[in-house]
């Protein structure tokens, strides 16, 4: 029988959301392993207070953020701290998405007229131009509505109206960004 240090184990369970995709052949292989290491990290309960432990000294750990690469010093710390043999890091690209300037938006009626409009920019949006954009608006409720325009939205400014709340529960977000919608060029 071996032994895991209970560190070890929570920072694997706190890890395993990490894991990629594997083939079947090797879940197999490992598969009683991990079993025996849930009941153990199950029993011990250290996966709770390694989580703190990364969630109270790193915070929030955005993309890209100075908390991200904390949280990957914190890891490889805790790993070699553990006692766990050839902790190295591994290269990646990391999807990593900066604000620019607060966005402005104001509807420019016939006669001149400016009426300023609230607006937010959703993560992994593309940016404005310089100059802005002038088009005419297409409002729709639904994202169904939006993708069903096809052509038509082409050169339009798509306004989703829809409440994000409903009866005090919140509704799920529409999409993330501009991926479902046409791409800009």
């Amino acid at each position: 029988m071996f032994r895991v240090r209970p560190s070890v184990l929570a920072l694997i369970l706190t890890a395993v959301v990490a894991v990629p995709v594997v083939p079947q052949s090797v879940v197999q292989e490992y598969d009683s392993l991990a079993v025996t290491l849930f009941k153990h990290a199950l029993a011990d309960g250290k996966a709770y207070e390694t989580l703190r432990e990364l969630t109270s000294t790193v915070g929030h750990r955005l993309s890209g953020s100075p908390q991200a690469a904390k949280a990957v010093d914190w890891a490889e710390r805790v790993m070699k701290e553990s006692g766990l043999e050839n902790v190295h890091r591994e290269p990646c690209m990391v999807p990593h998405w900066v604000r620019g300037a607060p966005e402005q938006a104001a509807i420019i009626l016939r006669g001149g007229e400016r009426i300023p409009v609230k607006i937010l920019a959703l993560g992994g949006s593309v940016a404005t131009p310089e100059d802005g954009i002038t088009a005419e608006v297409i409002e729709v409720r639904s994202l169904k509505e939006a993708v069903s325009l096809g052509e038509r939205a082409k050169g339009k400014i798509i306004f989703y109206n829809r409440p994000f709340a409903h009866k005090g529960r919140r509704l799920p977000p529409a999409h993330s960004g501009h991926r479902p919608g046409p791409r800009r060029k």
